[in-house]
């Protein structure tokens, strides 16, 4: 068998980054001591073909990586550190180690980090968004993101599943509730901007404490040049809540008798989360409860090594002949900043501004 050669790059420094997110050296070293059978690397979802390992509290994660996005990333990092280390609140993909892997003539890199999901067991929503106006013929119909605040309830959710009835164990009337399947968070579709026909209400205080901080995340990966990221959006329902059209809101696997087997394989049953030692990451860390707790949010900005490269601006001019600006995630980091964080303001709605929108008239 042929040598293998480990380089881990700039070990302080990532050392440093751990311990912001609470994580001891043997902790860490421990998430990495996995069963043969976790072992198996899978394909992501991404045009990258990048493979990925879960840790073993899943907390964690690493992927392959291309070697411009080392350079990058090597090159951002005492920015990124003072950004971290600054902005408790960041939702900045939160990097833990980087490392290059020589096996005879063939060179690999590894990236680590914690996962986005990490507080959640089960998701109903996964939402990968760069605020763009999608292509013609990417869509059936084009999203519907403005809510009327004088519509019924306006600041309920819908959750557009089917209804079925619950035979009530007293006797009386049967009972009937939205059902949606909490899934596997790993196994979830990722839906894009061309998907999203809805909002993402939250408590005004909430919602503006999230907008300041990923205004501040934008900003900094736009002064260093950045484009192409994606602001990650992870979604669970609160099984207890009523959705618009005034049905309980009751997860799949919740129709049968706790401790089944049909319960069992329904939802992924994760370890205990990684215990953290030290300083919080940030406030949205565990999730952000929806405006009227139907709903909790798991938010994370990911894919930020992308540099705006001459390859990046010579495949923008020519692709603006073909498509319109706002179709194209290949734009200036600056333009490309202005976008995401007007987009991001029009997802999450200020609930006071459109409590003043007039009423139509009866």
């Amino acid at each position: 068998m042929g040598t293998v050669t480990v380089h881990e790059y700039a070990p302080e420094v990532f050392r440093f980054l751990r311990q912001l997110d609470g994580l001891d050296e043997d902790m860490f070293a421990d998430e990495w001591t996995l069963p043969e059978h976790r072992l198996a690397l899978e394909l992501g979802e991404g045009r990258s073909m990048a493979l990925f390992l879960k840790s073993k509290s899943m907390d964690l994660m690493c992927k392959t990586i291309a070697e411009d996005e080392v350079k990058v990333l090597l090159k951002l990092l005492p920015q990124y550190t003072e950004h971290l280390s600054r902005n408790n609140n960041t939702l900045l993909m939160r990097f833990s180690m980087l490392l290059r892997i020589e096996a005879g003539a063939e060179v690999g890199f590894i990236l680590c980090f914690g996962d986005v999901f990490a507080p959640c067991r089960t998701l109903n929503e996964k939402w990968d968004l760069k605020g763009r106006t999608p292509k013609p013929g990417k869509y059936q119909h084009f999203p519907k993101l403005i809510q009327r605040p004088y519509e019924p309830n306006p600041y309920l959710i819908e959750t557009p599943r089917d209804t079925i009835e619950i035979p009530n164990l007293f006797g009386l009337q049967a009972e009937r509730v939205v059902v949606v399947e909490a899934a596997d968070k790993d196994k979830l579709a990722t839906r894009k901007d061309k998907d999203l026909t809805r909002l993402f209400w939250l408590e005004r205080h909430e919602r503006n404490k999230l907008i300041q901080a990923l205004i501040k995340d934008y900003e900094f990966l736009g002064k260093a040049g950045m484009m192409d990221y994606s602001l990650l959006i992870g979604v669970a329902y609160n099984e207890t809540k009523l959705s618009r059209s005034g049905k309980l809101i009751r997860s799949m696997r919740m129709t049968y008798p706790m401790g089944s087997e049909r319960d069992a394989d329904l939802a992924e049953v994760r370890p205990a989360s990684l215990p953290r030692h030290g300083p919080t990451p940030h406030d949205f860390r565990a999730g952000i409860i929806s405006l009227q707790e139907q709903e909790i949010y798991y938010i994370g900005i990911i894919d930020m090594l992308t540099k705006y490269t001459w390859k990046k601006k010579t495949a923008n001019f020519f692709k603006k002949f073909l498509w319109k600006p706002e179709t194209l995630s290949t734009i200036p980091p600056v333009e490309y900043r202005k976008r995401i964080t007007k987009y991001t303001k029009i997802i999450f709605p200020d609930v006071n501004a459109t409590d003043n929108t007039a009423k139509p008239n009866s």
